[in-house]
């Protein structure tokens, strides 16, 4: 098995075209064409599935890129090695993401070419899938990328560091100066997120979605058949749950809408609406007076509700004239995180309870 029969290989895959893998080793296209047949042969196995003017790696072509780039690599490294070369020159191509690319990369570089100055640097900029990508097809030597471990046999981890999803807020926000914030109010927040695809906002939305389906264990059982504790639990992701299907909902039928998307047992009809006039109201009750109709059944009268009075006959004069006839009935029972800053009402078991100890008092 020859080495530039591997070199060849690696960059039809890494072009996946014939003539630009030609046109980049300096060779023609028939010679390009020559070496991947002798390969094949070689192997006894077919590399590249065609189809018509296409073609892709075939199974057997995919096992055995990992290998090429191993043995040129290793070819390179021994070269290296046993001609003495002293210090690192040619070109270090790098994939990376654009957050790395502005932040961690730059220190980076700058000391790395103070040690190396022989050494030139290409940084491409793309997603983790398409950095992925680009080191599988042997386009770049190494990848830095924000995400989960990534286990790949082939592929050896040189650096890796923990780091956090942070959140970040204006000073004259509730959230600032607080620690140990829950998942469950800072999905009640409106978040101003990275773009769909962004592998720290998957990470973010698949965390979500973990804590979401922890709701499937209770099977959708009848309230009384749940403990207190189990209640509790619900209660903690129901807005979060409501609220993410609302956003859902709302995605769905912008893309349905806008872009003609199609999900699967659902469609998009006209909602309902309620009739309304073509032309302004009181054109509409000027016609009906001037045939006789009696005003106030056309036009009942109605008072300005609190706030709008209020704004009328400014605060002073509303409460002088009407203040002692305001009332503000008790709110309905509103069941809310301990969190919550209003006091807790008291239950008419709680009630009667008091009720009893004045009696036996």
């Amino acid at each position: 098995m020859e080495l530039r029969h591997l070199t060849t290989f690696i960059h039809v895959c890494e072009f996946m075209s014939f003539s630009k893998a030609a046109e980049h080793l300096g060779y023609t296209q028939s010679s390009v064409t020559q070496q991947i047949q002798q390969l094949e042969a070689e192997l006894g196995v077919e590399l590249f599935e065609r189809t018509g003017k296409r073609f892709s790696l075939s199974t057997k072509g995919l096992e055995l890129l990992p290998y090429a780039n191993r043995l040129t690599s290793l070819a390179s490294e021994t070269k290296a090695v046993i001609s003495n070369a002293q210090k690192p020159s040619g070109v270090l191509r790098i994939g990376a993401i654009e957050s790395t690319c502005n932040y961690i990369l730059p220190p980076v570089l700058k000391q790395y070419l103070k040690l190396w100055p022989s050494v030139q640097i290409s940084v491409r900029n793309a997603t983790t899938l398409e950095i992925m990508e680009m080191l599988r097809k042997n386009q770049v030597d190494l990848i830095l990328t924000l995400d989960k471990k990534i286990a790949v046999p082939e592929w050896n981890t040189a650096w890796e560091q923990p780091t956090n999803i942070v959140f970040l807020c204006c000073p004259a926000h509730p959230f600032a100066g607080r620690t140990n914030i829950r998942l469950r109010d800072i999905l009640e927040e409106n978040l101003l997120l990275t773009e769909p695809g962004c592998n720290y906002r998957q990470v973010f939305e698949h965390d979500c979605a973990e804590r979401n389906l922890e709701m499937a264990k209770y099977d959708f059982k009848r309230p009384a058949q749940l403990s207190a504790e189990e209640i509790s639990e619900v209660l903690e992701h129901a807005e979060a749950l409501a609220k993410w299907a609302k956003l859902i909902k709302e995605y769905a039928l912008v893309e349905a809408v806008n872009n003609g998307a199609v999900f699967p047992g659902w469609k998009v009809v006209e909602g309902r609406s309620n009739r309304t006039f073509s032309i302004d109201d009181t054109l509409i009750a000027g016609q009906l007076i001037a045939r006789g109709y009696n005003e106030d059944d056309i036009w009942p009268r109605k008072l300005n509700g609190i706030t709008k009075l209020e704004n009328y006959l400014g605060k002073k004069e509303f409460n002088a004239l009407l203040g002692e006839f305001v009332i503000k009935p008790a709110g309905a029972p509103t069941l809310v995180p301990e969190t919550d800053k209003r006091p807790a009402m008291h239950s008419a078991s709680a009630a009667k309870e008091d009720f009893q100890t004045i009696m036996e008092e």
